[in-house]
C-alpha cells in the first residue's frame, strides 16, 4: 500500500512567491540582465518546491520529494521513534506556524508539513506499527 500526501502551503510560501514576484519585476524594469535571470531561476525553484513537495509512505519507508531540481530524501520505518507535532510562532494562542517532526533512532530529524497532519500521522503509525509486528513474528518463525 502507498499513500502520498500533498505539502500544505503556508502564508510564508505566498508572500514568499509574491515578494520574489515583485523583485523580478522590478529588476525587469531596473534592466540588470544578471540580476533577471537570477530573480527568475530563483522564483522558479521556489515555486517548483512549494507546489511539488509530497510525502509518500510505503510498506518499508517514507519518501519526501520536494521537486524535480533537489534530491528525495528516505527514511526507514524501522527506524523512526517518534513524530511531535510542533507549533511555532505563537500569537496569542494561536500557532502561526505548525509542522511535523519525525524523529529517527539515529538522532535525525525531519520537519514535514502535509496538508492533512492527521491522515498522515494515523497512516504512518499504521505502517510503522504494522511493520514492527511482521518484524517480531518473522523472528519468532526462525
Amino acid at each position: 500500500m502507498k499513500r502520498t500526501f500533498p505539502s500544505r502551503i503556508g502564508a510564508g510560501n505566498i508572500v514568499l512567491v509574491v515578494c520574489l514576484v515583485a523583485l523580478t519585476i522590478y529588476m525587469m524594469w531596473a534592466g540588470g540582465g544578471l540580476a533577471i535571470a537570477l530573480s527568475l531561476l530563483l522564483l522558479l525553484l521556489v515555486v517548483e518546491r512549494t507546489i511539488h513537495t509530497e510525502y509518500s509512505i510505503d510498506g518499508e519507508q517514507l519518501v519526501v520529494y520536494c521537486g524535480r531540481f533537489a534530491r528525495s530524501r528516505r527514511v526507514s520505518l524501522d527506524s523512526i521513534c517518534r513524530v511531535e507535532r510542533i507549533h511555532r510562532l505563537r500569537l496569542g494562542h494561536r500557532a502561526m506556524m505548525t509542522y511535523l517532526l519525525i524523529v529517527c533512532n539515529d538522532g535525525k530529524e525531519l520537519s514535514i508539513r502535509p496538508r492533512d497532519e492527521e491522515d498522515f500521522v494515523e497512516t504512518l503509525t499504521r505502517c510503522v506499527r504494522n511493520r514492527q509486528h511482521d518484524t517480531i513474528s518473522g523472528n519468532e518463525q526462525t
